[in-house]
């Protein structure tokens, strides 16, 4: 279960870096 909080946390926060850096 925190394996995968971690994953989407992750996920999110490089969508979210990807997204202002653009």
């Amino acid at each position: 279960m925190l394996a995968e909080v971690s994953v989407y946390v992750v996920t999110t926060t490089n969508d979210t870096i990807y997204e202002l850096e653009s």
